[in-house]
């Protein structure tokens, strides 16, 4: 339980990471003037950026409020995606290690977590109707 609890938070830091990145570009501000307006270092905006370190959640507040990101809506975010992916890794252990695997592979080649939970509801759905039409098929 404890990993996925880490894997969830790290992907949430990712997220937040992702967002700030885009917000930063849009309001065309660097680096070094975003780290002037929070008084973290430079170093310390790149890493988080670079997703190479842990979000201080003091860090997260000076971030969002330099660059006008609202809190409420980001934290909402931030929670319903870690809701989506509570759940998908609760599916993902029902899988077996070829299914686990292809996930990965997925996930490695740039597909995001809804798109690839998608696909296996998708897969889902083919495999049962496969297996309802081999029922009938057996009558």
């Amino acid at each position: 339980m404890k990993q996925i609890e880490e894997k969830l938070l790290l992907e949430v830091e990712h997220t937040f990471a992702q967002d700030m990145i885009k917000r930063r570009k849009l309001l065309n501000i660097s680096q070094t003037q975003l780290s002037e307006m929070t008084g973290l270092s430079q170093r310390i905006i790149s890493s988080i950026e670079r997703k190479e370190t842990s979000i201080r959640l003091s860090y997260f507040i000076l971030i969002a409020k330099a660059l006008q990101i609202d809190l409420h809506k980001s934290l909402d975010k931030l929670l319903k995606k870690a809701n989506e992916l509570n759940l998908f890794e609760k599916q993902k252990n029902k899988l077996n290690a070829d299914e686990k695997r292809m996930i990965l592979k997925m996930n490695e080649n740039g597909l995001n977590i809804e798109t690839i939970a998608s696909i296996i509801e998708k897969e889902k759905e083919t495999v049962e109707k496969f297996l309802k039409s081999s029922e009938i098929d057996k009558e």
